[in-house]
């Protein structure tokens, strides 16, 4: 038997939780209850457990936990189990302060035996909140909805008892420093649709790096490094064309200036049968 609420101590009304069995062999078992008006109840063997999840009909939001308890002679420890939500709460803006409007964020644990722990949250208006267990954690990502542009990112922070160091999360997205623009070799725009950029490889690793392309223009912050648009996907004709076309970027600034991209304009026809 057990409850759940929230840090204020109002329950945390009606959901469900998930329950794992901690790791033997590589294997868990799983378990979910069922709660209502913040109370739960479920039959479990003998074992040690951790319920890893708390999803809420009601907020229609899911909140990660981490707590663990003990059963033995069919006793829980401790008894009765009490889980409390504790909320972190953070913003994402760019250097010049304005609003990253609407988006998600994604969130890794630090690596451990080279495994990470997943997380996303909404961004509303510049402002996000979800709930963490304790541990140590990196914003690795941030996708923009309205731009349709993702920003790759290395955020770092902790959870201790449910609160994060530094509180709260203050995300500051690079203004962009990258801009440039796309056509095809007879001069006219390449319309609307992406193009894909990775670093040069360094030690057999790219890092990688997607932007739109609205009426033939792109713009995007990358740091300084040496980087290779390899792909331009055009939405209006549904085609990709592969591409291999160098540039670097400097104290902030990218070269060569103007950054033109010429796309060849498909020269071989033929039909599939």
């Amino acid at each position: 038997i057990g409850t759940v609420a929230y840090e204020n101590g109002t329950s945390a009304g009606n959901g469900s939780v998930s329950i794992r069995t901690t790791v033997t062999n590589s294997t868990y078992s799983y378990y979910n209850a069922s709660v209502k008006n913040g109370q739960f109840s479920l039959y479990l063997p003998d074992g040690k457990y951790e319920v890893y999840n708390y999803n809420s009909y009601d907020g229609q939001e899911s909140a990660q936990l981490s707590y663990v308890f003990t059963v033995i002679d069919g006793k829980p420890t401790p008894n009765p189990l009490s889980l409390i939500l504790k909320k972190i709460i953070g913003t994402v803006a760019y250097e010049d302060g304005t609003s990253a409007g609407n988006g998600s964020i994604s969130i890794r644990t630090t690596v451990t035996n080279s495994t990470y722990n997943y997380y996303n949250a909404s961004v509303k208006n510049g402002q996000f909140s979800l709930y963490l267990p304790d541990g140590t954690y990196e914003v690795y990502n941030h996708y923009n909805y309205e731009a349709q542009e993702s920003t790759q990112l290395s955020y770092a922070f902790t959870v201790v008892d449910g609160k994060p160091t530094p509180n709260p999360l203050s995300i500051k997205l690079k203004n962009k420093n990258v801009i440039g623009t796309v056509a095809y070799e007879d001069g006219t725009s390449a319309g609307n649709g992406s193009i894909s950029i990775r670093t040069t490889v360094t030690n057999s690793t790219y890092s990688y790096y997607n932007t739109p392309v609205k009426n033939g223009q792109f713009s995007l912050f990358l740091p300084d490094g040496t980087y290779e648009v390899y792909n331009h996907y055009n939405y209006d004709a549904q085609e990709s064309i592969q591409l291999s076309y160098a540039f670097t970027v400097v104290d902030g600034k990218f070269e060569p200036i103007p950054l033109t991209i010429t796309v060849r304009i498909n020269d071989l026809v033929g039909i599939a049968s």
